[in-house]
């Protein structure tokens, strides 16, 4: 399973550090959780086709989760790409998504707009290609938030999407009775030392901070000097292997 940081960045996005998106391979399938930042630029620089895309996951309808989301959209909204049809989760309600986006394509344009396949994510396994299952949890962040438990390959991933101020208090402590590969976790609304409170009795094999916001990055050296299990922060463009 390969990771790829398109990016990094809290609400209020940094130098190199743009607004969350991480895109995964696992195979030949290819996914994307979150779209913070346009997709579209990150996929054409690495000669990645938008057709090559599984599915799209948004944790939640944020504009630094989800607004490089019309931008992938209007790129395959044109009659020679119509095939290009991936799967789209979004959180409920998702039905006064897809009106603001169809209200805002016909202010874009006069032609006549195709059809995209969107699905609303639910708690639970929602997801099951034979190749990625993906499994939802509500958080507290907003309205309707989900953090994401990724299985493939014999890995376990999971993805924090974001959090409110006391993650301790709502973290899915039942996703750690199995070992953990890697977890992708924000620091946009807290300090980096709640991940020691979080993972005190059962650690990841390396957590990845993302997300990060201006206001906690000093927080992050302190943390990994003290933490007793791998910690690194994250970059735009940053590649690993899980």
């Amino acid at each position: 399973m390969k990771i790829t940081f398109f990016g990094t960045g809290a609400a209020t996005p940094r130098k190199n550090h743009r607004n969350t998106s991480i895109f995964f391979e696992i195979g030949e399938h290819k996914y994307i959780f979150d779209m913070g930042c346009n997709v579209v630029e990150d996929l054409h620089n690495r000669d990645i086709d938008c057709g090559e895309i599984d599915a799209i996951f948004i944790s939640h309808m944020h504009g630094d989760h989800s607004s490089g989301l019309i931008p992938f959209l209007s790129n395959i909204d044109r009659p020679a790409l119509f095939h290009i049809d991936p799967l789209i989760f979004l959180p409920p309600p998702m039905e006064q998504t897809i009106d603001a986006y169809v209200a805002w394509r016909k202010c874009a344009s006069h032609r006549e707009q195709r059809t995209f396949r969107f699905q609303e994510i639910e708690s639970g396994t929602f997801y099951d290609d034979g190749t990625l299952k993906v499994t939802a949890y509500r958080t507290r962040h907003c309205w309707m938030s989900f953090a994401f438990l990724l299985e493939a390959e014999g890995k376990r991933v999971f993805f924090s999407g974001d959090f409110s101020r006391e993650p301790e208090t709502e973290f899915p402590y039942e996703i750690l009775e199995q070992p953990l590969d890697a977890a992708i976790c924000e620091l946009g609304h807290f300090p980096a030392e709640r991940y020691g409170i979080i993972f005190r009795e059962k650690q990841p094999k390396k957590l990845y901070i993302t997300h990060i916001s201006s206001r906690r990055i000093d927080t992050i050296p302190p943390f990994i000097e003290s933490a007793d299990f791998p910690v690194e922060a994250t970059y735009d463009g940053l590649e690993i292997e899980v």
